[in-house]
């Protein structure tokens, strides 16, 4: 099997856990969101249309992460992720996963495009000094065009209200006496942890953060109001995060 996705991407990271949860052998290709594009699409066979990461070639394509995660469920070894029954609420706490990292990466961008100076600390580090300046305008020209492919300002007044949101309902629903959301570890868990990597990321020793680095990626106000679900993120993945396959 080969998956292909970016290497800090929550929604990646979603179908790794998964998979490597699993005990499934696959191999890693490290997917660029723009230059990778055309790449994806001829192995895809899609010329036209949405292309996104994470796509799983197995004895078909899988082409998200909870597609993904319940392919592995049918095929690998270990406890359920998909509990018998509980479908209804797995999807539920899927798709509050997948708005809430939709907002977390639009606050993330059109902070990096708005405020003065965010965009030099998302040059590569590896970049020359002297060519840094012309760098910056690829950066932002990446930037933007992500941002139009995802309509990120149409509803930007309500990221961080979305995100603030999912974050409440999480809160409600875990605490050191209750851990898991369905009573037991379940994928559930793995889509809601994953939201807070755009609160604050996890250690890198269980995944990489992006370019920019942890501050680029931190949302102070959130991180400073969520220290519990932090806390709660990082004990699931002490206790249940394999390192990833390679």
């Amino acid at each position: 099997m080969k998956l292909f996705g970016i290497p800090f991407s929550p929604w990646t990271e979603k179908a790794r856990w998964a998979l490597d949860h699993h005990r499934l052998a696959y191999t890693f290709h490290e997917h660029g969101p723009l230059l990778g594009e055309w790449r994806l699409r001829r192995r895809l066979r899609q010329p036209t249309g949405p292309v996104t990461v994470p796509v799983l070639e197995a004895d078909r394509w899988y082409r998200d992460s909870f597609e993904i995660a319940r392919y592995a469920e049918g095929l690998g070894h270990g406890p359920r992720l998909f509990p018998e029954g509980q479908l209804d609420a797995l999807t539920a706490w899927n798709a509050r996963s997948e708005a809430a990292l939709a907002a977390g990466r639009a606050l993330f961008m059109l902070g990096a495009l708005d405020t003065p100076g965010a965009l030099d600390a998302l040059v590569p580090p590896e970049v020359p000094a002297p060519l840094r300046p012309l760098v910056r305008p690829v950066v932002r020209r990446s930037l933007e065009a992500l941002t139009l492919k995802y309509r990120m300002r149409d509803d930007a007044g309500r990221h961080e209200l979305l995100l603030t949101q999912t974050l409440d309902a999480l809160a409600t629903a875990v605490s050191p006496e209750r851990p898991y959301l369905l009573g037991a570890f379940s994928y559930a868990d793995i889509a809601m942890a994953l939201v807070l990597q755009g609160v604050s990321p996890v250690d890198t020793s269980f995944m990489p953060v992006g370019i920019g680095g942890r501050a680029a990626w931190t949302q102070p106000r959130l991180a400073a109001r969520y220290p519990a679900l932090l806390q709660w993120r990082d004990a699931l993945y002490a206790k249940h995060r394999r390192p990833p396959a390679a």
